[in-house]
């Protein structure tokens, strides 16, 4: 019997052991691919914005909240730079066209609404009563 619950004891104690050595890498593993899928929703929200300028619509209103990943999220624009905001890390996408908005950043309760005149993409809050 005392062969029995050392054999189940070394068990978990090595179980243990073999997971502390495991949790370091998988959460820097984690946070790697969180960090790169942030980027690439950047990207995508650029690639969009371009689309937008260069096709045939005049005008399109965007709620943040389905382009945004969370809550923590916001997005600005200067010149042709789009910057996401994730917490405290910043990524940024160079745009095809330059912006104009009419406040220095969008969150993800915002609602936005495109417009584009000579080239231009102006960006302005939209107001819901």
């Amino acid at each position: 019997m005392m062969e029995f619950m050392l054999a189940r004891v070394s068990s978990c104690v090595c179980a243990a052991i073999i997971i502390g050595l495991m949790f370091v890498p998988v959460t820097d593993n984690l946070m790697d691919r969180a960090d790169e899928d942030t980027y690439d929703n950047c990207e995508a929200i650029g690639k969009a914005l371009d689309g937008f300028v260069y096709s045939e619509a005049t005008e399109a209103i965007l709620f943040m909240n389905t382009y945004l990943p969370g809550e923590d999220c916001s997005i600005s624009f200067d010149g042709s730079h789009l910057t996401l905001t994730d917490k405290d890390e910043e990524h940024i996408y160079q745009m095809r066209t330059d912006t104009t908005p009419d406040k220095e950043s969008y969150t993800y309760r915002d609602a936005i609404r495109l417009t584009k005149r000579d080239g231009t993409l102006n960006i302005e809050l939209v107001e819901f009563e």
